[in-house]
């Protein structure tokens, strides 16, 4: 099953501000199990619930902090462009109303921290000076390097990028796995950033995280989503859904 994702304020998607690279808590939770399988265009029983008016209603996605750093980030869906090392994986999934139908050309921006190469992790959750943290194309970070040595902000934005939902609201991406950096004494878990924008309105601000990460359990901001964050897994291909509030 697709695991769904929780609704913010109304912002222009070229109004995205960075929040800096301290991620601090998480607003309130929400959210729930999404797709059936044995359906591509309905929420599952366990996200369903009924409206007064009898109908299917189903409850916004989870909302999380916007983290570090959001910015526009170009049309596209293939992220994996820099020839970095990493682990590939695909992420796809639909976005959903409160009535729990598909909605069409929204926008799903995503964008996450730069690789780490496979096997290459920190020691611990403590700081480790032999591992060299994940970085941001952004230019709070400009004392950092990419992992083929430039310097950010590069001005391709790496590792940001968005596309438009389908008639059936389906969404798609590939990229390499994000790597670890420090939020204050600890590393964060691998993660993702997501925005929906609907109609040129921001209605949905979360992160998704990978189900097999072994930093999720230190992760204070994993902890707050209460599961309704984490994507489902099969090999290297991740799903997640949304649910955009008013």
């Amino acid at each position: 099953m697709v695991r769904t994702g929780q609704l913010v304020g109304v912002v222009a998607l070229g109004g995205c501000e960075g929040t800096g690279a301290d991620e601090g808590a998480s607003a309130d939770q929400g959210g729930s199990d999404g797709l059936d399988e044995g359906s591509e265009d309905e929420l599952g029983e366990d996200a369903e619930t009924t409206s007064e008016d009898g109908g299917p209603s189903c409850a916004p996605s989870t909302e999380q902090t916007a983290g570090p750093f959001p910015q526009d980030g170009f049309e596209r869906s293939a992220l994996d462009l820099y020839g970095h090392e990493g682990v590939p994986f695909t992420l796809d999934g639909q976005v959903f109303d409160e009535q729990c139908q598909p909605i069409a050309d929204a926008v799903v921006l995503l964008w996450h921290a730069s690789p780490s190469p496979p096997g290459v992790r920190p020691a611990s959750t403590a700081p480790d000076p032999e591992y060299v943290s994940a970085i941001y194309d952004h230019e709070a970070q400009a004392d950092a390097e990419t992992p083929d040595g430039q310097a950010v902000p590069t001005g391709e934005q790496m590792y940001y990028g968005w596309v438009r939902t389908d008639a059936a609201g389906r969404y798609a991406f590939s990229s390499l796995r994000p790597g670890w950096y420090l939020n204050g004494a600890s590393y964060r878990t691998s993660h993702l950033h997501l925005r929906v924008f609907v109609d040129g309105a921001l209605r949905v601000t979360t992160q998704l995280y990978f189900p097999d990460d072994e930093f999720n359990d230190s992760d204070g901001i994993f902890a707050s989503c209460e599961g309704a964050c984490t994507m489902s897994l099969d090999g290297d291909a991740a799903s997640f859904d949304l649910v955009a509030g008013p």
